[in-house]
Order: C-alpha cells, then sequence, then structure tokens
C-alpha cells in the first residue's frame, strides 16, 4: 500500500490533500494494482510530501511528541479498508543511541487525530511496530555483548551476526521478524 503524495510545494499548495492510494499484491505480480479514490473528506491531508502543519512529522511533533524519537512512517490500510500512518515512538536510553520502542503513534491521516499505543496493545491489523533498522542492531548487540562489553573488543570468542531481518507471517497470520545467525 502506498500514498499518493505531493511532487512539490505548488502541488500541496493549490490542492491541500492527495486523493487516495496504490494497493499492490505482494505476492503476485500479475494482478493489477488498485487505485484507491478516497471521498472528499477522507482525503490525505496529513503526509511526509505536505507542508507547514499538514506535514506528518510537523504535526506529530506539534501533538505532543516534541522530544520523543519518530521512525519508521508505514502507511497502512485496517481490516475496514480505512488508511493510517504508523509511526514508531521511542526513547534514546544511552545519549541519542539506545532506542527502546514504547509503541506506536497511529494517524488519521484525513483528520489528523493521533492516539498512541503502548507495546502489546498495539491493534492487530498493525504490521510493525518495531522497524528493522532497531531489530538488526538489537540483534547486533546481542551478537556483540553476550558474553560481555570485553570479549567484544578483545576475546571476541563466540561473537555471532544477524544478516538483514525480514517480516514473514506466521501461521496464525501475525507478522513476524526472522533473520539467520553467522558465527
Amino acid at each position: 500500500v502506498a500514498p499518493l503524495d505531493f511532487a512539490s510545494f505548488f502541488r500541496w499548495y493549490s490542492t491541500k490533500r492527495t486523493p487516495g492510494f496504490v494497493m499492490v499484491h505482494a505476492e503476485d505480480p500479475n494482478r493489477k494494482a488498485i487505485l484507491k479514490m478516497l471521498s472528499e473528506d477522507q482525503q490525505l491531508r496529513f503526509t511526509p510530501g505536505a507542508y507547514f502543519g499538514n506535514n506528518l512529522e510537523r504535526h506529530l511533533r506539534t501533538s505532543g511528541y516534541l522530544h520523543a524519537g519518530l521512525t519508521d512512517y508505514t502507511f497502512e490500510v485496517d481490516e475496514a479498508g480505512k488508511a493510517w500512518w504508523v509511526v514508531t515512538v521511542y526513547d534514546p536510553t544511552i545519549v541519542w543511541s539506545g532506542e527502546k520502542v514504547r509503541g506506536v503513534a497511529i494517524v488519521d491521516p484525513a483528520s489528523g487525530e493521533t492516539k498512541f499505543f503502548p507495546l502489546g496493545q498495539v491493534p492487530e491489523w498493525v504490521d510493525r511496530a518495531i522497524p528493522a533498522q532497531f531489530v538488526k542492531k538489537y540483534l547486533d548487540w546481542y551478537g556483540d555483548y553476550r558474553n560481555g562489553w570485553l570479549n567484544s573488543w578483545f576475546g571476541r570468542l563466540n561473537l555471532i551476526e544477524p544478516e538483514e531481518p525480514s517480516i514473514i507471517y506466521a501461521v496464525d497470520g501475525q507478522p513476524d521478524w526472522v533473520t539467520g545467525m553467522t558465527s
């Protein structure tokens, strides 16, 4: 699923909203793409390509997330076909790094209404609350530091390294991160 977004400031200034989004089948490349046109009251006003108060990140910053870490702006559609922005909210634990995910902020792209869901309470239609780069970093840390910080520098015994994680859908229909680990 991909939203139609603004190509330039002048496109945004002349319309202030985009008419819909495109859906492509993830497994069958021969299926036709679907262009979902939205009614005027449901058209997308808050997007990353919008400007000023309609810019998605700026809207979140002015909606109570000024000092929170925000990443992985994902456009998702719920089971009823309603479009949403799902944004991972995190806190750094070591100066500006050591990201710890608090949950997700879900934004209605038409009205800008924002609701926060902590980890463990994220709606089931959300595919990912923890971004791939965080999963990779967590696994890197595990592989480097599981036998202690000094071992990661001097002994370097039994260090393991993850491959790039990818999402699969398990038997229960829920998305899971999977990766291989090498020695």
